[in-house]
């Protein structure tokens, strides 16, 4: 469902793009990307939850909508999201090195979670360091400050301690992605912040209301291509 909210004056042009979670059916967001391009509607600010927020961080990143396409379509993105290992990882997974400096960009994981949940938990080495390889020239260039990317950027997270929703908003992006979809059960959970979090959509699946606080621009163009629908949009 795509829709835009006016949030001020018509003659305004600042822009807010929200993309909600929803599996994927958030690649669907792609072709949302594909279509403001190529009416040239450009986009001011990203707020996007779980796969939502993939494909907007990635945006927010730089790739092109075609690149982000190409990416997500591929058999290497199925074996990331699915723990499989691919021909360029294995070497470090099955060799014992003697110097571990591979793995100090790591994202920062919780053992414990591990052994709570191992027997229902996909692998995702491979997808950490898939997103390390996609992300980390932009967590560079921007100093981990999501408003220096391409595009100002924000995802959610979800403190399942607190019961709270987190909106992300600087760090490693490529930690904050692998937190936004880190689905319970599924993925280990995420430290961000001292704090386990998982999936956004848990709390938070369409951050329009983000969106408003975090940027308040002028026009909202908002894709939910989630089960849930609202009477009112935030």
């Amino acid at each position: 469902m795509l829709f835009i909210l006016c949030c001020a004056k018509l003659h305004a042009q600042k822009v807010g793009l929200v993309f909600s979670g929803g599996g994927a059916k958030g690649l669907a967001h792609i072709g949302t990307l594909k279509a403001l391009e190529e009416n040239q509607i450009p986009i001011d600010y990203i707020t996007g939850t779980s796969m939502g927020g993939i494909v907007g961080a990635m945006y927010a990143a730089g790739y092109s909508p075609k690149q982000i396409e190409q990416i997500a379509v591929s058999k290497e993105f199925q074996n990331w999201v699915n723990g499989r290992y691919t021909s360029d990882y294995t070497y470090y997974f099955q060799k014992n090195a003697p110097n571990a400096s591979m793995l100090t960009a790591k994202v920062a994981i919780d053992t414990g979670f591990h052994f709570s949940f191992r027997s229902n938990i996909i692998n995702d080495i491979p997808l950490n360091f898939a997103f390390l390889e996609l992300f980390s020239q932009a967590s560079a260039v921007s100093k981990d400050n999501f408003d220096n990317l391409f595009v100002p950027y924000r995802c959610m997270v979800a403190d399942v301690l607190s019961q709270k929703s987190i909106t992300v908003s600087k760090g490693s992006l490529a930690e904050a992605v692998r937190a936004t979809m880190t689905v319970p059960i599924v993925y280990r959970p995420i430290k961000l912040d001292g704090k386990y979090v998982f999936d956004g959509g848990l709390y938070n699946n369409f951050p329009a209301d983000v969106m408003e606080k975090e940027f308040k621009p002028d026009y909202v163009i908002g894709a939910n291509v989630s089960s849930k629908t609202y009477n009112e949009y935030p």
